[in-house]
C-alpha cells in the first residue's frame, strides 16, 4: 500500500462487474505520450485479481505487479486494488500496432482524425513462453480469419507427444482450437495475432510465440485492423513521457532476460535522457533507480521541467573552423538530430557549441548522437 500511496491519491469506488469493459479509446495530440489513469476499487472476496485485471481490461502480469501486497486469488473484501489504467506509449512511429514484448501490451493507432489528433486503441497481450519466444520485428497484417482452424506445428506436435498427449494435423473452430474466433497473420513470418479459449493467460509468457488477445478484445481488434497494417513487435522495459509539466518512467522485466540490472538502469537513462532532450529537467536519479528495481509498470513521476539556467547547464563543443561555411553546414547537421546547435567565433575561428543541457546524462545522449551523424566526438564541457 506505502508504494501506491506514493504515487497517485486513490479514489477508492465500489466495484460490482459481471462482464468485461471495453477497452478505452484515446485521443492524443502530436506529442501526448501519457494516456490513461491510475484508480482504485474495493475488492470483493468472490473475485479474483484476475478477475478484476479482465474486467478492466488488464493483463495478470498488470494487475499483479501492481497489488503485490494482495493475494492473486483471494484478495478479500474491502482491500484497495490499484487499477493501473495508465501507459506511456512505446517510442515508436505512431501509426499502425505496436507491441511491447516487456509489458505484454499491443497499441493500435488509429488513422488521425480531421482536428490533427490520433486515436489509439491498446490492449493486453499473452506473448510466447520460454524457448518460444514472441520476435522483436517489424512486418504487417497480410491476412484476417475469422473462425480460423488451427494448423498444428509439427513442432508443437512432438512436444505434446513428449508429454503423452497427441494433436491431430489440424484443429477445427470451436472452443478446442487455442485460435479463439479470429486471427491476423503476420507477413510470412509463421506468427498470428489470435484470440484465446484460456483468457487466464493473457499478461503470461504462456505461448509457442503467437499474441494472444481476450476474445472481446481481439473481435473488436479485427473489426478495425485493415490487410496491411504495419506491425512492430519491439521490447521496451522502460518508456518516459511528460505530462503536464513532469516527466514519467515506466518500467517493466525486460522480456530479454539476459539483461543485468545495470544493463537496464543504463538503459532507463538513456530512454529518459531521450525523452527529455531539448527540456531542462530535473531528473531525481535516486527515484529513476527505484522505479527501474520496483519494474511494476505503473508510470512514475522523476522529473519536473524547470527554467534553464545556462550556469548550471552542460554544454557541448563539436568543432572548431577556419571557415564560417563549414562551421554552419556541421551546425545544420546537428540540428536536424532536434538539438540545438550554433556558431561563435572565437580567436579568428568558427566554434560550434550544443545544448544546453539539464544534466549528464542529456549531455551524453547528446554526444552519441553527435558522433552516430557526424563521426565527431564532441567536447563535454561542465556547468561554471
Amino acid at each position: 500500500m506505502s508504494v501506491i500511496k506514493k504515487v497517485l491519491l486513490v479514489a477508492v469506488v465500489s466495484a460490482f462487474f459481471y462482464a468485461p469493459l471495453r477497452a478505452d479509446t484515446f485521443v492524443v495530440g502530436e506529442h501526448q505520450t501519457v494516456i490513461g489513469n491510475l484508480y482504485g476499487i474495493k475488492s470483493r472476496a468472490e473475485y479474483s485479481l484476475v478477475d478484476v485485471a479482465r474486467h478492466f481490461d488488464l493483463g495478470y502480469n498488470e494487475i499483479t505487479a501492481a497489488n503485490r501486497q494482495l493475494n492473486v486469488w483471494l484478495p478479500g473484501d474491502d482491500n484497495v486494488v490499484l487499477i493501473p489504467a495508465r501507459f506511456i506509449l512505446p517510442r515508436t512511429p505512431h501509426s499502425g500496432i505496436v507491441l511491447n514484448l516487456a509489458e505484454m501490451r499491443l497499441y493500435y493507432y488509429r488513422a488521425l482524425t480531421q482536428h490533427g489528433k490520433r486515436e489509439i486503441v491498446t490492449y493486453p497481450v499473452g506473448i510466447g513462453r520460454e524457448s518460444w519466444e514472441t520476435p522483436t520485428l517489424t512486418t504487417a497484417v497480410t491476412e484476417k480469419k475469422a473462425q480460423p482452424s488451427w494448423f498444428v506445428p509439427e513442432s508443437i506436435r512432438i512436444e505434446y507427444l513428449a508429454k503423452g498427449k497427441q494433436l491431430p494435423a489440424v484443429v477445427k473452430p470451436g472452443p478446442d482450437n487455442p485460435l479463439g474466433e479470429y486471427a491476423l497473420r503476420l507477413g510470412d513470418t509463421g506468427y498470428l495475432i489470435h484470440g484465446t479459449n484460456r483468457p487466464g493467460g493473457i499478461g503470461m509468457r504462456v505461448s509457442h510465440g503467437c499474441i494472444r488477445l481476450y476474445p472481446e478484445d481481439i473481435e473488436s481488434l479485427f473489426a478495425q485492423v485493415a490487410l496491411g497494417t504495419q506491425v512492430r513487435i519491439v521490447d521496451e522495459p522502460a518508456k518516459a513521457g511528460f505530462l503536464d509539466g513532469q516527466l514519467y518512467l515506466e518500467a517493466h522485466a525486460p522480456y530479454d532476460g539476459s539483461r543485468t540490472q545495470d544493463q537496464v538502469i543504463a538503459s532507463a537513462t538513456e530512454v529518459i535522457a531521450q525523452t527529455a532532450l531539448g527540456r531542462s529537467v530535473a531528473v531525481n536519479w535516486d527515484r529513476v533507480r527505484e522505479v527501474m528495481r520496483e519494474a511494476n509498470g505503473i508510470p512514475t513521476a522523476i522529473g519536473v521541467t524547470r527554467p534553464l539556467d545556462r550556469q548550471s547547464s552542460w554544454m557541448l563543443i563539436a568543432g572548431s573552423f577556419d571557415a564560417e561555411s563549414k562551421a554552419r553546414s556541421l551546425a545544420a547537421r546537428i540540428g536536424e538530430a532536434r538539438l540545438e546547435s550554433r556558431t561563435w567565433t572565437v580567436a579568428n575561428r568558427y566554434q560550434v557549441e550544443v545544448g544546453p543541457f539539464a544534466d549528464v546524462h542529456q549531455a551524453d545522449y547528446a554526444r552519441k548522437l553527435i558522433r552516430q551523424r557526424t563521426g565527431i566526438l564532441a567536447l563535454k564541457i561542465p556547468p561554471g
